[in-house]
């Protein structure tokens, strides 16, 4: 496969050969059943063959006593002697002579081709064989077979009768087929289907380069981490806050998890200037912004959610406020900044609008004024998230890159394809602005972390067992007091909902190790 944009290449490892098995089984599993019932099929619409066998040991004549003893010696030191007595029984003149006796209905050169001789290694016995439909016409012909060969076999050696032929053991009736057997030729093509399914799996592998596990974004990107697998949500939840929805769901966990990762990889202590993007549009980067900034502001972050793509702005519908005034009114001077910020209703948590769309958003996004608003905006030590348009789509998240201090890529499994995060790691790396991470975005339950869903299931369990929401027992969860029988203050959202602050120990502890480094 190509290796343009990664120094490792695509080389298929052991581990991305069982991920593709484990991604595309049904193709592999299909391929041998398949192959295994057609090979049963088949198989049993044959007709049946049985094999009648009779064996013919060669010895002394009765005449020629005192020669008796060198033609042996040279009868067992030649094995051309009972090699040509085995061609023999197989002559068609003998054939011949046994399709009379038996009036047999088919012609002799056709019997000739299903009788078979075989020489028992070191021993002077001969195993005739002959195949047919009918296994008692089977036994009869080879029975008549060896009878009329030894009836004329005598050998003559020094013009001495020294050799004779006989019948050691005659034929039985076959009782069962020798073919077709139709569970061994099933088992024999469901062998060769399930190579083939394989062959067809990896083929497929390299035609379909969409992004579908943690493993294609190894291939693709190479060393860059993942710092987090966002499972699909149910449903058709377009647009949602999993933290003011379900602070305990799966998605909910996983945006915890990208908080915590973005926040150890970060190229600054602490965390500043994070830009959010994705190759391509409907890729979830709107989604994975908006939570992961409400993610940092529950963990006691004062965050700043900026919505920086001015083209097709939707963050500001995530909490339900208007789009304007806001990033492209300060930009152009209708308005202050302090006027677009605006507060969500979620505890530590600003927003900065788009705004009115304009019609020059890159030239804007680039401008010396949007440099002051960054600054402006982190300058009491406030964690800036900006949604910026998809990199591959226009010049936007480019721009914007070179004032940010780390770069978050979000691809979604299924949908982005191998080459566009590969482009979005060369444009990135051509302007030297790091990229942090990638976040995949719908992946499938199995590909995302596997403890958030056992733990919450233990979780939402044991919760029912507690005499008291917040009572400690040694361990601090987030969104709770370490203070036993103290119910911590909530902040009202614009739904009247509320968001628990976090712990003061906690918010101090992750920053303060961050320091420390």
């Amino acid at each position: 496969m190509s290796q343009r944009g990664s120094p490792e290449g695509e080389r298929l490892q052991p581990r991305h050969y069982l991920s593709i098995v484990q991604r595309r089984g049904w193709i592999v599993a299909l391929a041998a059943i398949a192959a295994a019932t057609s090979g049963f099929a088949l198989s049993s619409r044959r007709a049946p063959t049985y094999v009648a066998q009779a064996k013919v040991f060669i010895g002394p004549g009765t005449d020629g006593a005192g020669d008796l003893a060198s033609a042996l010696n040279e009868i067992t030191l030649s094995g051309e002697f009972l090699t040509s007595y085995a061609e023999a029984i197989k002559s068609r003149p003998l054939a011949g002579q046994v399709v009379s006796q038996e009036k047999l209905p088919f012609s002799p050169q056709a019997l000739a081709t299903r009788v078979s001789t075989v020489v028992v290694t070191n021993t002077r016995i001969i195993v005739v064989s002959v195949s047919d439909s009918d296994p008692e016409r089977a036994q009869r012909t080879v029975n008549t077979l060896a009878s009329d060969f030894v009836s004329s076999s005598a050998v003559e050696f020094g013009g001495k009768t020294g050799v004779l032929a006989s019948v050691l053991e005659p034929a039985l009736a076959p009782t069962s087929p020798v073919s077709p057997k139709p569970k061994r030729d099933a088992a024999l093509l469901g062998f060769l289907g399930l190579f083939l399914g394989l062959g067809c799996a990896v083929l497929l592998e390299q035609i379909d380069d969409r992004i579908l596990s943690r493993g294609d974004v190894e291939l693709a990107l190479g060393p860059l981490p993942i710092l987090a697998t966002i499972p699909e949500a149910s449903g058709s939840r377009k647009r949602t806050l999993f933290f003011s929805e379900n602070e305990s769901s799966h998605v909910a966990e996983s945006f915890r998890i990208l908080r915590t990762n973005a926040q150890f990889f970060s190229v600054n202590e602490p965390l500043g200037r994070v830009l959010v993007t994705s190759p391509h549009g409907k890729d979830g980067k709107t989604t994975v912004a908006v939570n992961l900034a409400a993610s940092l502001a529950a963990s006691g972050l004062r965050t700043v959610l900026v919505e920086a793509d001015l083209r097709r702005p939707c963050a500001s519908t995530y909490f339900e406020l208007p789009p304007a005034p806001g990033l492209s009114d300060v930009l152009v001077g209708r308005s202050e900044l302090s006027e677009a910020i605006r507060a969500t209703g979620v505890a530590n948590l600003l927003l900065v609008p788009a705004g009115t769309v304009p019609p020059n958003p890159s030239e804007l996004l680039g401008s010396k004024p949007m440099v002051s608003i960054l600054d402006e905006l982190a300058a009491d030590g406030s964690v800036v998230v900006l949604d910026s348009p998809p990199a591959l789509v226009v010049t936007d998240a480019a721009v914007l890159a070179a004032q940010t201090d780390e770069i978050v890529l979000v691809v979604r499994a299924g949908r982005t394809h191998r080459d566009g995060a590969r482009e979005v790691k060369r444009l990135f790396e051509r302007i030297g602005a790091p990229i942090v991470g990638v976040v995949i975005n719908c992946a499938r339950r199995g590909d995302a972390y596997g403890y958030p869903h056992r733990y919450y299931r233990y979780l939402r369990n044991d919760r029912a067992r507690l005499p008291s929401e917040h009572e400690s027992n040694g361990h601090v969860e987030p969104g709770t007091t370490s203070m036993p029988g103290k119910v911590p203050p909530l902040a009202p959202d614009h739904k009247g909902e509320s968001v628990p602050p976090v712990a003061p120990a906690l918010r101090a502890g992750p920053l303060a190790r961050h320091r420390n480094r």
